[in-house]
C-alpha cells in the first residue's frame, strides 16, 4: 500500500518600501509660478543685468546698465542690492538717480514686478523672463561729457634718468679790414628720478675765444605730481608763474620758490570744441553732423545723453546741422556752433580756476636811461611775492 504525504509549507514574501526623494513644489509669486529648482537659486540668490530703456519708448531694451542681486524672501522677489556698470559709450545716470540706485538694499517689488526709485526711475521685472529694466525719463540721466583734460599718471621709470638738450652755433665775418669768428652753446639738462627733477640752463659765448664768457640762466629743483607744480630755486620768470605775465621784471635772477595747479601733469584736449555739442537720443541711433549742406560726420549712439566728438572736425569757428537719426528716422534737428581755436592755450579746463603762488628775492640789474645814454647802476636785491589766477568761462562762447 502506498502512502502519499503531503507537506503543506507557506511562502512568505516581505516588500521593503524605502522612500523616493520627493519633489519640492513649485512656487507661486503673485500670478506667476516659478519651478521648485529655479526657485530654490532664487533662494540663494542670484545676480542678474538691468538694462535701461526710455520711458516713451516700449521695445525691449538690450543697453545693460547695471547689475542686481536678487532673490526670494518670505515668497516676494527682493533686490538686495545694485550695482552699476561702468561700460563705454553709455547712458550716464544723473547724480540724483545715481545716489537713490547705490543706496538700493533689501527692497521688495511691488506685486514682484516694480520699484518705484523716483518720479523720473523705476526698476521693472518681467517675472516670465526675468528680463530686468531700469526705465527712466530724459530728467534721470546727465550729458556723457568727455573730458577736457587728463591727468598723467606716477613715474613709470623708477631709475634715474638725464635729458641733454643743446643748441651750438659759430658764425664767421669777413670784412675789409680783417675777420672774426664768434660761436656760442646754449645747454638745457634735466636729471630726473621719478616725478623729482633737477634743471639746469645756462650759455658759453665766444668759445674758444680768450674773451668767452658764460652765463646761468637756471638752476632749479621741480616736482609736477597729481596736478599741482612745486619749483625752488634760481628761476626764470617763467617758472617763477606762467600764468600772468611778468615782463614788468628785467632780466635779473629770481630765487625762489612758486607752488600751483599750472604745470604739465594736467594735459588738456585741445583737439575738441570749447563748448560741448550735446544730443539726446531716446534710443540707439545715429547723429549726422552737416556744415554748409555737405555731410561732416556720422556718429553712433546708444539711448542717452552724449556730447559729439569734435576731435577730428576743423579748426575754426563755424555753424553745423545736427540732426538725431532713430530707425532710419529724423527725430530732431538743431543748428549748434564748433568753437575750435588752433591757437587756444591749455588751460584748467571749462569753469576750473588754475593758480599759482610765488615768492623770493630778486636780483636785478640797475640801469638809467637819460637823454639816449645808458648807464650801469650795477646789480641790487629786492624781494618779490605775488600770485596769479585765472578761469576759463563759456559765456560769450557760442
Amino acid at each position: 500500500m502506498t502512502t502519499k504525504y503531503i507537506v503543506g509549507g507557506s511562502i512568505c514574501l516581505f516588500l521593503a518600501l524605502t522612500p523616493g526623494t520627493s519633489h519640492a513644489a513649485p512656487v507661486k509669486v503673485g500670478n506667476y509660478v516659478i519651478p521648485s529648482a529655479f526657485a530654490r537659486s532664487l533662494e540663494q540668490g542670484m545676480t542678474v543685468p538691468v538694462y535701461i530703456r526710455y520711458n516713451e519708448t516700449d521695445e525691449k531694451s538690450q543697453q545693460k546698465i547695471a547689475d542686481a542681486m536678487i532673490s526670494l524672501v518670505d515668497g516676494n522677489i527682493t533686490v538686495k542690492a545694485l550695482t552699476l556698470a561702468e561700460l563705454p559709450n553709455n547712458a550716464v545716470l544723473s547724480g540724483k538717480t545715481r545716489a537713490l540706485v547705490e543706496k538700493i538694499r533689501d527692497v521688495k517689488f511691488h506685486d514682484n514686478t516694480n520699484i518705484e526709485l523716483s518720479d523720473n526711475a523705476r526698476l521693472q521685472l518681467n517675472v516670465s523672463s526675468f528680463h530686468l529694466e531700469m526705465i527712466v525719463s530724459k530728467d534721470a540721466l546727465t550729458e556723457a561729457i568727455v573730458a577736457r583734460s587728463s591727468l598723467l599718471g606716477p613715474s613709470s621709470v623708477e631709475s634715474l634718468s638725464n635729458v641733454l638738450n643743446y643748441n651750438f652755433g659759430t658764425y664767421y665775418n669777413d670784412y675789409h679790414n680783417g675777420s672774426s669768428t664768434r660761436s656760442y652753446l646754449t645747454v638745457d639738462n634735466t636729471t630726473s628720478l621719478r616725478e623729482h627733477h633737477i634743471n639746469i640752463n645756462g650759455s658759453f659765448y665766444g668759445i674758444g675765444d680768450s674773451n668767452g664768457t658764460s652765463k646761468l640762466y637756471r638752476a632749479m629743483y621741480e616736482r609736477d605730481y597729481d596736478g599741482y607744480r612745486l619749483a625752488l630755486g634760481m628761476l626764470d620768470t617763467w617758472n617763477v608763474q606762467s600764468i600772468a605775465s611778468l615782463n614788468a621784471l628785467n632780466g635779473g635772477k629770481i630765487y625762489g620758490v612758486s607752488y600751483g595747479n599750472k604745470g604739465s601733469t594736467v594735459v588738456e584736449n585741445t583737439a575738441l570744441s570749447l563748448t560741448p555739442i550735446t544730443v539726446f537720443l531716446p534710443a540707439a541711433g545715429e547723429v549726422h553732423v552737416f556744415r554748409d549742406g555737405r555731410l561732416l560726420s556720422v556718429q553712433n549712439f546708444n539711448m542717452g545723453s552724449y556730447e559729439i566728438d569734435t576731435s577730428r572736425f576743423p579748426y575754426g569757428v563755424y555753424d553745423v546741422t545736427v540732426d538725431i537719426v532713430v530707425n532710419g528716422r529724423t527725430i530732431n534737428s538743431r543748428i549748434s556752433r564748433v568753437n575750435k581755436i588752433f591757437a587756444r592755450q591749455q588751460a584748467a579746463g571749462i569753469d576750473q580756476l588754475s593758480w599759482q603762488l610765488f615768492g623770493g628775492s630778486l636780483d636785478y640789474d640797475r640801469v638809467s636811461y637819460k637823454r639816449n645814454h645808458y648807464q650801469d647802476l650795477g646789480n641790487e636785491q629786492t624781494w618779490i611775492a605775488g600770485g596769479a589766477a585765472s578761469v576759463t568761462l563759456a559765456i560769450l562762447s557760442g
